[in-house]
């Protein structure tokens, strides 16, 4: 290299030493300055494969995005699609809705008048019930059964049964009856389309079972029951009696006695004469007869009408006159005495008589109008000797029920059943209460 030395000027310059190098200098700056030259290129080829990667990564990312919208695209327009479907399906399922809406208020508007008509049927069903049932009263049976068919009815349809139940309380429970018991017919007669029968109901002693009712009573022609029946106790005569009626008619017994005692003698006599034969004796001072020995209760009602009162209480006497007389009759017999007071005549004693009674089966059966004058202790013995029955009146009112306490004295209890109602020829039978049934006419 040249030097260059400027020209002087006013101001010197001075350049700085050149470095004189060597070839082996300049051989190792030629290679740095290739080696600076690769090392450039390789970073340049560096960042352009860096920028490559690069831009391929983002090409790749942005694809990858582009797929992910695409996709993103694809699932909302799958999503609206079913969104639609949805809306479709939500429409025609409203549509449906309303129509079974529809449908249902109609059929319930149907179900409503159905029930409408039900109610009202099953209403005018309790009334025709309640109709049946006062139909029915003669058979108490089967009352309780229509009436417990009535408030099945009401109960099942929501109708008032207060007053069903109330006549179901009211209705006569079921006699019991011990299973060893027996039902006795007998005199069953048929008249004009009537059946009357008697029945005795005995327990396993033969005491007469009283208490049963209509109500226990089931009556069947050849497997058909039968409801117009009527069944109701009574009595009737055990047997045939001779019966001597003694009427005190002594002065104690003027006015109202006098007067009740007729009465009640009157009926006793209606309630007794046919078939039993009868005779009615007075006694006061003395003792007399006013009828024969007979069934006719009309004579021995007009005898007793006859009747005067005044005088003593021949009581002995008068006891005595009957047995008498009884000792001369046939069959069961028995003496009724009526006095209010003690005896007054001879004899002295009745205690023979009274033997005499107890021996030959008379007993005596005394009522007593109760005065200051009555022997109530001599009257009870004149009874339980004998083997009959006292009883004691107050006042003279309670006569008529004494006497009729004295007429049950010669009969029996017992039941009496009508049939009201046609029945066919054949088996007819009737049961009480869960006792074996009875045959009421044989079979024809």
């Amino acid at each position: 290299m040249k030097e260059y030395f400027p020209e002087r000027k006013a101001v010197r310059v001075v350049e700085p030493r050149r470095i004189i190098t060597s070839s082996i200098d300049r051989r190792m700056n030629s290679k740095r300055r290739i080696l600076i030259a690769l090392l450039c290129i390789l970073i340049a080829a560096a960042l352009a494969s860096a920028s490559y990667c690069v831009k391929r990564a983002y090409l790749l990312r942005q694809r990858a995005l582009q797929e992910q919208l695409s996709t993103s695209q694809q699932e909302s327009a799958a999503a609206f699609r079913t969104e639609q479907a949805h809306v479709k399906i939500q429409q025609s399922l409203r549509a449906k809705l309303a129509a079974s809406e529809q449908i249902a208020e109609k059929r319930s508007a149907e179900l409503r008048a159905k029930q409408d008509q039900i109610r009202a049927f099953a209403t005018r069903t309790v009334k025709h019930y309640s109709k049946l049932a006062d139909e029915l009263v003669a058979d108490p049976a089967m009352v309780r059964e229509v009436l417990i068919s009535s408030k099945q009815v009401a109960d099942q349809h929501g109708l008032p049964s207060g007053d069903i139940s109330r006549r179901l309380e009211r209705l006569p429970t079921r006699h019991s009856v011990a299973a060893n018991s027996h039902v006795f017919v007998s005199d069953v007669v048929e008249d004009n389309s009537t059946i009357r029968a008697t029945l005795t109901i005995e327990d396993s002693k033969g005491h007469f079972l009283h208490g049963v009712t209509r109500g226990d009573v089931e009556v069947v022609n050849i497997g058909r029951r039968l409801h117009a029946i009527s069944f109701h106790q009574t009595r009737r005569a055990v047997s045939h009696h001779e019966i001597a009626l003694l009427l005190d008619t002594s002065g104690s017994t003027n006015g109202a006695p006098h007067e009740a005692v007729k009465m009640a003698a009157i009926q006793l006599v209606r309630h007794l004469a046919n078939p039993n034969r009868m005779r009615v004796w007075k006694f006061a001072d003395t003792v007399e007869p006013l009828s024969p020995w007979s069934i006719d209760a009309e004579l021995h009602e007009q005898a007793i009408n006859q009747l005067t009162s005044g005088g003593g209480t021949a009581l002995y006497q008068a006891v005595q006159t009957a047995s008498d007389s009884l000792n001369t009759r046939q069959g069961e017999r028995a003496i009724v005495l009526f006095t209010d007071g003690k005896n007054s005549g001879a004899p002295a004693s009745i205690e023979s008589t009274l033997e005499h009674c107890r021996q030959r089966a008379i007993p005596i059966h005394v009522v007593m109008l109760e005065t200051q004058e009555t022997d109530e202790r001599l009257l009870q013995s004149v009874a339980k000797v004998t083997g009959g029955t006292f009883y004691r009146a107050s006042n003279p009112s309670q006569l008529t029920n004494q006497f009729a306490e004295v007429a049950l004295s010669f009969q029996q209890p017992c039941y009496q059943l009508l049939i009201h109602e046609p029945v066919e020829p054949g088996s007819l039978t009737i049961q009480v209460t869960d006792l074996k049934p009875v045959s009421l006419l044989p079979p024809k």
